[in-house]
């Protein structure tokens, strides 16, 4: 069973790297607020809860794989379960917090390959991590990291074009062209609002008429646009 992400929004704010080993994650207003509930990525026990100088209120789970997640700066007393409770993949573990060393709400995610919890057996989490259709993944994020998904044909920010029709309304995520056949695409402040698709023109590079009321707002192709 593939593992999930730990958050449903998806927005990667700090990455992997010798200097942090593990994922942060952030929240949106938009999806929920920093009040995040944190899942457990897959099956498996509570193994450990800590309070840690960097870390804050940090939680671990041993899972039936034999690798432990750890998640760090929760809120404080916010742990769902008691150690050796199991756990299923999904279940709300704890809340997002600012707790530790932080300069906001976040959750970090580290994964060790086994129990023995030493920086040295940490790996990157990102590749071990698949998005599935209850998740909604922030524009930038989609756009400068690699996102597995656990069904390949399901992509909730890259609809395909069958999945799009006049009168849908969308998100803006993405470059567009200030005409439909336009091969190069303008980047202006459209990125994160919404509007209704107007008209889609078959065969062109930016096929999907995008506006609202006021008029035209640009032309777009489908991996510009999430369905709302």
């Amino acid at each position: 069973m593939n593992n999930i992400f730990p958050t449903k929004y998806i927005k990667i704010t700090n990455k992997y790297s010798s200097s942090h080993k593990g994922v942060d994650f952030g929240w949106s207003s938009a999806y929920g607020g920093n009040n995040v509930n944190i899942l457990a990525i897959n099956d498996g026990v509570i193994y450990k809860t800590e309070i840690q100088k960097k870390g804050g209120y940090c939680l671990y789970i041993k899972h039936d794989n034999g690798m432990v997640s750890l998640y760090a700066h929760l809120k404080k007393n916010s742990y769902r379960y008691k150690v050796g409770t199991r756990v299923s993949r999904g279940s709300v573990v704890a809340t997002m917090g600012g707790t530790g060393v932080v300069t906001g709400n976040h959750v970090h995610l580290s994964l060790y390959k086994s129990t023995v919890l030493k920086d040295s057996n940490k790996v990157d989490p990102l590749p071990y991590l698949y998005a599935n259709s209850s998740n909604i993944i922030n524009p930038n994020t989609k756009a400068n990291y690699k996102i597995n998904y656990e069904d390949n044909s399901f992509n909730p920010s890259n609809p395909t074009s069958g999945e799009l029709k006049v009168g849908d309304k969308v998100k803006i995520i993405g470059k567009y062209a200030s005409s439909s056949t336009s091969t190069t695409a303008v980047n202006k402040k459209l990125i994160g609002s919404t509007r209704d698709i107007l008209k889609i023109y078959s065969g062109r590079n930016y096929p999907y008429q995008v506006g609202n009321s006021t008029g035209v707002s640009g032309y777009f192709k489908a991996s510009s646009l999430q369905k709302l």
